[in-house]
């Protein structure tokens, strides 16, 4: 996010840095529609939504299946207030709102 937010306000992220990212959160899944918090470990509903915003902001687009997988799962795990997961409500709100459309 801190990134994304440097190079939306103008700032120089060097491409390398974003590759890192990229190279990280390969680490972090086994299929790129779910994810975990660190490598091996077992994806969750959060970091998933996470990485998936993640993956937007580094470019990849709406058809791209791993992303389309993983922006089902979250539909298939809407908005539950009896478990209230604040972070998890916000970043796959924003993978929402990024994908646009019916999403």
């Amino acid at each position: 996010m801190a990134l994304q937010t440097g190079l939306m306000a103008g700032l120089t992220v060097q491409s390398s840095t974003l590759d890192g990212v990229g190279k990280f959160l390969d680490t972090a899944t086994t299929d790129g529609s779910t994810y975990a918090y660190q490598t091996r470990g077992e994806p969750t509903l959060t970091m998933t939504a996470e990485a998936l915003l993640c993956r937007q902001y580094l470019g990849w687009m709406h058809d791209d299946p791993r992303l389309r997988g993983g922006v089902d799962l979250l539909l298939r795990n809407l908005i539950n207030y009896d478990e209230q997961d604040l972070y998890y409500w916000y970043y796959a709100t924003q993978v929402m709102h990024h994908m646009g459309g019916d999403y």
